[in-house]
C-alpha cells in the first residue's frame, strides 16, 4: 500500500489525514463526483495533488439550461487543464420523473447514484469523493431537525456510505475558498443556490448568518453536538444489535410479546430493530395491535410484517397467501424532505405518495392518480390499504351523499374476480379512494390548500 503524497498546505494536510483513515491510498482505484463548485473543484484538486489520478464524474440534468452546459464546458477546461480524465453524462429529468412520479429533487439523485454505481462496476473503483463539507453537514442537521427527525438524523451527513467519501466533511465553506484563492482555481456557481425559494438556501443564505451574529461559536458547537451524537448512535447501534440477537429469530421473526412485556422503551426498541423502516406512527399502530392476529403491516420497502399471535412475522412479496389489509407508513418526516414513500402490493401495484406544493396540482382525468390536501395526514392514524367488504360505501368528490362501492363495480362493469382484488384505501375507516375507479371528498385540494399530497397508484400487470 502506497501513502498519500505529502504536502504542506494545510487543508491538503487535512484532507490526506481524512483519505487516510478512510484507507485510501495512491493506489485505490478513485474517482470524483464534479459539479463545478467551488466544493467539488477543490476536492478534485486535493485528489490530483496527492497523486491519487482520480477520475472526474459530471452530470448535466438540463434543468437550467445554458447554465447547465456552461457547467459541463467548465469542468471539461477544468480537467484538460489538470490532466484529469473526465466522464460526462446527460440525463433525461423529464422521462425519469414521468415513468416514477418522483420530485426533481429525486429523480435527479437516483439518477446520480445509479450512474455513479455503474461507472463503479465498470471501471473498479472503490471510492468515490463528493465535496461535502461542515457547512453542508450543519445545514442538514438544521433541516432534519426542524423537520423533526429521530437520532440517526440529528448526525446529518455521514463521512462514509460505501464507497462515497467525504474528505472535507469536517472543513469549512471559507477554508475551501481560501483553498482554492491560495491555489488560483476559478469555480462556478450554481444561480439555483441564490434563490431563497428553497429551504436550504433560506438557511444557507439568512438563517445561519443570523444565528452566527449572535453566537460566533454557534457552527463549531452545532459540529460538536453532531460528533457527539454520531459517537452515541455508534453505542445505540451496538445495543439494538444485541436486543436483535434477544429477541428476533433467525427467520427474522420478532418476539413482540416478549418485547413488549420485558422491555422499558419497546416502541423505539421495535423502531430500530425494524431499521427505522416504519415511521413511529405504524410502530404505535403495531404495539397496540400485539394481541390481534391476521394483520398485515407493509414498510416503505415493499415488504410485508404478518402480526401473529404476538410475533411480527415477514412475508416474502412472493408469499402465494392472500393479504387483505396493509396498514401504509405515510411517514410525514420523508414526505417533507421530498422523498416519495412508496407502498408495494402484494400483487404488482405500488402506491407512490409525494408532496406537491399547491402550485404544481394538475387536474387530470388519470384514475391512478388522486390529490389531497396534507390535511388528510393530520391524525396519527396510518393509512389503511385493504379489500373491499359488504356494506362498504365512499363519498365520491363533488357529492353529499355515499354510493355503495357494489353500485360502483356493477356500473363500471367490473368482473366478480376484479372485485376482490380492488385495492381500497381508508382512514380511520372512511375510503378516501378507490385506486383507479373513485376519488372522495375528504380532504379536496382546495384553493386554500399549501401543501398537497400527490397519490400514484400502479399496476404493473392488469391481468394478474
Amino acid at each position: 500500500m502506497i501513502p498519500l503524497n505529502p504536502h504542506p498546505d494545510p487543508l491538503l494536510m487535512r484532507g490526506s489525514r481524512a483519505l487516510a483513515d478512510a484507507s485510501v491510498t495512491v493506489d485505490t482505484k478513485t474517482a470524483v463526483a464534479l459539479s463545478g463548485g467551488a466544493d467539488s473543484t477543490a476536492m478534485l484538486h486535493i485528489a490530483h495533488t496527492l497523486g491519487l489520478s482520480p477520475i472526474a464524474l459530471h452530470c448535466n440534468f438540463g434543468l437550467r439550461g445554458e447554465e447547465s452546459d456552461r457547467d459541463e464546458r467548465f469542468v471539461i477546461d477544468l480537467c484538460a487543464g489538470l490532466g484529469v480524465e473526465l466522464l460526462s453524462v446527460r440525463f433525461d429529468v423529464a422521462a425519469r420523473r414521468k415513468a416514477t412520479g418522483e420530485s426533481i429533487e429525486m429523480a435527479c439523485r437516483e439518477l446520480r447514484y445509479e450512474w455513479f454505481g455503474r461507472i463503479a462496476r465498470e471501471r473498479g473503483l472503490t471510492a468515490i469523493f463528493l465535496g461535502h463539507h461542515s457547512n453542508d453537514n450543519i445545514e442538514t442537521f438544521m433541516l432534519n431537525v426542524l423537520r423533526g427527525c429521530g437520532l440517526r438524523g440529528t448526525t446529518a451527513i455521514p463521512a462514509r456510505r460505501d464507497i462515497f467519501i467525504r474528505p472535507l466533511l469536517g472543513v469549512s465553506r471559507d477554508e475551501i475558498h481560501a483553498y482554492l484563492t491560495r491555489n488560483g482555481l476559478s469555480y462556478i456557481t450554481d444561480s439555483s443556490n441564490l434563490s431563497n425559494d428553497y429551504q436550504r438556501n433560506r438557511l444557507r443564505n439568512i438563517i445561519l448568518p443570523s444565528i452566527a451574529q449572535s453566537f460566533p461559536e454557534g457552527a463549531n458547537g452545532i459540529a460538536k453536538t453532531i460528533s457527539n451524537l454520531t459517537d452515541d448512535l455508534a453505542l445505540l447501534d451496538a445495543l439494538v444489535a444485541s436486543k436483535r440477537r434477544e429477541y428476533v429469530d433467525k427467520d427474522g421473526v420478532i418476539r413482540l410479546t416478549e418485547l413488549l412485556a420485558d422491555e422499558a422503551a419497546p416502541r423505539p426498541l421495535l423502531y430500530h430493530l425494524l431499521d427505522g423502516k416504519f415511521d413511529r406512527a405504524t410502530i404505535i399502530n403495531i404495539t397496540n395491535s400485539a394481541a390481534n392476529s391476521g394483520k398485515y403491516f407493509s414498510n416503505r420497502h415493499g415488504n410485508q410484517y404478518l402480526l401473529d399471535r404476538g410475533r411480527l412475522i415477514p412475508i416474502s412479496p412472493e408469499a402465494s397467501s392472500p393479504i387483505d389489509e396493509i396498514s401504509a407508513p405515510l411517514s410525514l418526516e420523508d414526505l417533507i424532505s421530498g422523498k416519495p414513500v412508496t407502498i408495494t402490493l402484494p400483487d404488482n401495484a405500488t402506491l407512490t405518495v409525494e408532496l406537491r406544493d399547491r402550485t404544481q396540482f394538475v387536474k387530470s382525468t388519470d384514475r391512478n392518480v388522486a390529490w389531497f390536501d396534507l390535511s388528510l395526514l393530520d391524525t396519527l392514524t396510518p393509512i389503511t390499504l385493504r379489500h373491499p367488504r359488504n356494506g362498504d360505501r365512499i363519498i365520491p368528490f363533488g357529492m353529499k351523499g355515499s354510493r355503495l362501492l357494489s353500485d360502483i363495480f356493477a356500473e363500471n362493469k367490473i368482473p366478480d374476480h376484479q372485485k376482490k382484488r380492488q385495492w381500497v384505501m381508508t382512514l380511520d375507516d372512511k375510503i378516501i379512494w378507490l385506486p383507479e375507479l373513485k376519488n372522495s371528498n375528504i380532504a379536496p385540494v382546495t384553493p386554500s390548500s399549501s401543501k398537497i399530497l400527490r397519490l400514484y397508484f400502479r399496476k404493473t400487470n392488469k391481468n394478474s
